[in-house]
């Protein structure tokens, strides 16, 4: 998998206020326009400069974040083989077709596969063979597995191999176990807008709390203010309250868009390349549940550190 920069750097600005500073990642400066006053603050810390003015001290972070291949899987039924079966890999560049041939003729350069011994895990052994061999396929696909399995993953990066798609033409379906036509999954890559969902499966109780990062969402009876949210009389009305509240909020609403559906909140990232890596959701009711870590999928590797405590870096 490819291996794609990632530099992550922590700031101290002595003259800004929180506000400010939610403003300037949120996108939301009214005075510079969107995204203008984040590329002046980065500007003047690469240049040694005091933003706002005051020294800025910040630590940097060097490493990379890696993609995650996309897959796909199947079984093998030699009882149901026939010669002139055919596997069909489909990606961007067009189809790849292996084919069935007498057993032990097979001649795995040309994309071929048999029987062989006669065993499901004969056929599998020869189908993988033929995949990793035949230099059309391996361009989409590495193969590998045991027993009567093929497992494929994926060779183009991240999310692109979830552009592959499985086929067949055979005289009896059931010799290979997957749905003609079923694509990868699994791939993604660093600038892949990630959702999670929110769960209220029971309504929580007042002073439970949401945290996103930094930011910490408590649930009341009656609720006031950006940082709480009113607990509904069902938990779909509770959902939609949260909704609302994370969409209209200064810092959450420009790093999310928010959607519900009766008692569940979808959450997608608007900044995929970074957000999602940084912001992790914690419930403190098992009445609340999430479906997982933004950080989930593409790993950050860390290389180098470098820090400073005060002055300009």
């Amino acid at each position: 998998m490819a291996s794609h920069g990632l530099l992550t750097i922590q700031a101290y600005f002595p003259r800004k206020s929180q506000t400010d500073l939610n403003n300037i990642v949120s996108a939301n400066s009214k005075t510079t326009g969107s995204g203008r006053e984040l590329r002046n603050a980065i500007a003047s810390l690469l240049s040694g400069g005091a933003y706002g003015g005051g020294g800025v001290g910040i630590t940097a972070v060097a490493g990379s974040l890696t993609s995650v291949a996309a897959s796909s899987s199947f079984t093998c039924t030699a009882a149901s083989l026939t010669v002139g079966d055919k596997l069909i890999i489909s990606g961007p560049d067009g189809d790849v077709t292996l084919t069935a041939v007498a057993a032990n003729t097979e001649n795995p350069l040309l994309g071929q596969y048999s029987v062989g011994g006669g065993t499901d895990a004969n056929l599998a052994t020869s189908i993988r063979l033929a995949i990793n061999a035949n230099p059309a396929a391996k361009k989409y696909c590495t193969a590998a597995g045991s027993t009567n399995t093929v497992a494929l993953t994926a060779v183009p990066d991240g999310a692109y191999g979830n552009n592959i798609k499985l086929r067949k033409q055979v005289t009896t379906a059931g010799v290979f176990s997957f749905t003609s036509g079923v694509a990868f999954t699994g791939g993604i890559s660093p600038n892949t807008a990630q959702t999670r969902t929110i769960t209220v499966g029971t309504n929580p109780a007042n002073n439970d709390t949401l945290g996103f990062g930094n930011v910490t969402i408590t649930w009341k009876t009656s609720g006031s203010g950006e940082n709480q949210v009113t607990i509904g009389g069902t938990t779909t009305l509770t959902a939609t309250a949260l909704k609302n509240a994370i969409n209209a909020h200064s810092i959450l609403g420009g790093l999310f868009v928010a959607t519900s559906a009766t008692n569940v909140v979808t959450l997608t990232v608007n900044y995929p390349t970074l957000v999602h890596y940084m912001t992790y959701l914690v419930s403190s009711t098992a009445n609340v549940t999430v479906s997982g870590q933004f950080t989930a999928g593409c790993t950050p590797a860390q290389s180098a550190t470098i820090g400073a405590t005060s002055g300009a870096f």
